[in-house]
C-alpha cells in the first residue's frame, strides 16, 4: 500500500498504527482515495492509546536484524518522524550490539 500512496513502508504503518499524529493530509488523502472511503473515516473518533511500538527486546534481537532496523530508522528520519539526535542516538546503541 506505501507504494501506491507514495511513501515509505514506515511512515504507512505508522500512520496506521495511529504513532504520526499530524499525518501529511495529501498522504492520508491519497490513502482515503484508493480505499474509497471519506478521509474522516479513516480515523478514529475514540480517545484511544496507540499500540506499543515493534520494537524488539534487547534479549531477543538477533544481530541479523540491525541493517534492516537501521533502514527503517534512516526512513523515518528521512520522513520527518524523528529527529537528527534521534537517529544518531538509536544508530549509536544499534550498532554497539551489532
Amino acid at each position: 500500500m506505501a507504494h501506491k500512496v507514495g511513501t515509505t513502508q514506515s511512515t504507512y504503518s505508522r500512520i496506521e498504527s495511529g504513532f504520526l499524529q499530524q499525518p501529511d493530509e495529501e498522504i492520508v488523502q491519497r490513502i482515503a482515495d484508493i480505499l474509497e472511503v471519506p478521509i474522516d473515516d479513516l480515523f478514529v473518533k475514540e480517545n484511544l492509546e496507540p499500540s506499543p511500538p515493534r520494537i524488539q527486546s534487547e534479549t531477543a534481537l538477533n544481530p541479523k536484524d540491525i541493517p534492516a532496523m537501521l533502514r527503517d530508522l534512516k526512513g523515518l528520519l528521512d520522513d520527518g518522524i524523528i529527529t537528527d539526535e534521534e537517529f544518531f542516538d538509536k544508530k549509536k546503541e544499534l550498532l554497539a550490539r551489532w
